[in-house]
């Protein structure tokens, strides 16, 4: 009796490790898959493609706490709105891959985030985290957020270009 209850300890074990495997691989694909190594043409690349949404663009650094302490804002605001209306793009400038992709893991992210480098820094003249863009639906900026947003603020801000602005093609 002893033998099989040790082969089936066994068993049982090496299944709830081969379970914890395959789970952890599904929520570190789902990290990968949303992120990118990006320049700064890739955002504005973003916002082209994504014209006739609200678009979002957060600019932010894992380091940093006020960016951490929204980000779960940034979630909630991504399950609030269906993606055919608002676009949203996280922006790191995170010099650690393995930091963003830690912080996307464990902030549940799940649109896309993008770490960029100097050039990005330097061309939007970023000089501190974290920033919030907000553009209409033609893609023009409506609001620059500098510093730490809200839920409320974001909402407000969206549901105001959501009933304002029409779709590119319907002016």
């Amino acid at each position: 009796i002893m033998r099989i209850m040790t082969k089936t300890s066994l068993s049982v074990g090496f299944f709830l490790l081969l379970c914890l495997a395959l789970v952890s691989t599904a929520v570190g694909k789902t990290a990968d898959k949303n992120y990118k190594e990006a320049a700064a043409g890739d955002v504005e690349a973003f916002v082209q493609k994504n014209k006739g949404k609200v678009i979002v663009v957060n600019v932010f650094a894992t380091w940093c706490s006020p960016c951490v302490t929204e980000t779960p804002d940034f979630v909630k605001i991504r399950s609030t709105y269906p993606e055919d209306g608002v676009a949203m793009l996280a922006v790191s400038i995170d010099e650690d891959k393995q930091a963003v992709l830690n912080f996307i893991k464990e902030q549940k992210i799940s649109y896309p985030v993008y770490r960029v480098g100097e050039d990005f820094t330097t061309k939007y003249k970023i000089d501190s985290v974290p920033q919030t863009y907000i553009h209409d639906r033609s893609g023009k900026l409506y609001k620059h957020i500098d510093g730490m947003t809200t839920f409320e603020e974001l909402q407000e801000n969206i549901e105001h270009l959501l009933a304002s602005s029409p779709e590119p093609g319907n002016m």
